[in-house]
């Protein structure tokens, strides 16, 4: 008996982690969306549309679209424009995740939470050029 629940504690945290590992797309969705970061996408720039992602810390991006497209998600960085989810970490709820665009030379920083309805809000966002 003891096994079984062991076993059972173990699956569950692994599912849980499993979530927590990746940020989700709904939230993704609402990054990308955001007017401090749409400042700097340019979709009437060359090979700016659609947006490519690097798979970093996504999971899939199944229904994340950007100017009427649906993004793509690569596994390597190569010689066109990507956003990097860079990091991420959750802290007593408060989801903050870190974003590069290298193309344009910036960064960024959003905060987020799911409220209790299941929807996302975005607390905070701050994009910075270097």
């Amino acid at each position: 008996m003891r096994a079984l629940i062991a076993i059972i504690l173990l699956s569950l945290s692994t599912v849980s982690l499993a979530i927590d590992n990746v940020v989700p797309n709904k939230l993704l969705q609402l990054i990308i969306d955001s007017d401090e970061l749409d400042l700097y996408l340019h979709p009437e720039a060359k090979d700016r549309v659609p947006l490519i992602i690097l798979h970093k810390h996504i999971g899939t991006s199944e229904g994340v679209k950007k100017h009427g497209k649906n993004v793509i998600l690569v596994k390597e960085p190569g010689n066109f424009p990507y956003l990097e989810i860079t990091n991420f970490f959750i802290k007593d709820g408060m989801w903050h995740i870190l974003i590069a665009y290298p193309i344009e030379g910036v960064s960024g920083e959003f905060k987020a939470q799911i409220l209790p309805n299941k929807q996302w809000e975005l607390l905070s966002a701050s994009v910075v050029e270097h």
